[in-house]
């Protein structure tokens, strides 16, 4: 099973996807991908799904939208509370982008990890996420696919985290 581990580098911050593996006297840790440096966000705001795409049919968008628009739209929403704003279909901070339609995350061009909530937000872990294509039962799909959203630093109220699942199981 892999995760995200944190390396402390000459006093700078690395993300790393890791994998442990057991080896005669005990586990042995294996970088599986680089994520990137990691840049910690602060939350600004906290404004719900909802509330926020102005949605008063809830059924009816949740079954009508596709899944990738709904994954993007909740990436879009934890970027606004985290202090971004959208540019030319971009979401922006500073330097930082997040391009939704690639699906990438970078700091003038290069690969970063933001850390927001209690996850990474980088392009391995969104790739992840969006093309989420596990095996087992319902129980197993449900915990894996919630393992990927917070692995990804995105919070999903339980109502939108239904609808994705749907669409991916």
């Amino acid at each position: 099973m892999s995760f995200v581990r944190v390396k402390k580098i000459k006093g700078q911050e690395y993300a790393y996807i890791v994998e442990n593996t057991w080896k005669g006297k005990g586990s042995k840790q294996k970088v599986k991908a680089y994520l990137g440096r990691v840049i910690r966000l602060q939350r600004k705001s906290n404004i719900e799904f909802f509330d926020y795409f102005r949605i008063e049919q809830r059924e009816d968008y949740l079954k009508n939208i596709s899944k990738d628009a709904l994954i993007a739209s909740l990436i879009k929403l934890e970027l606004i509370n985290h202090g971004f704003v959208e540019e030319k279909g971009l979401m922006k901070n500073g330097n930082i982008t997040v391009d939704l339609s690639q699906f990438e995350v970078s700091d003038r061009n290069r690969k970063v990890a933001l850390a927001m909530n209690d996850g990474f937000l980088a392009n391995l872990t969104l790739k992840r996420l969006i093309e989420f294509n596990e095996k087992g039962s319902q129980a197993e799909l449900s915990l894996k696919l919630a393992k990927a959203f917070v692995e990804t630093g995105i919070r999903v109220n339980e109502e939108v985290f239904v609808a994705v699942y749907e669409k991916m199981v």
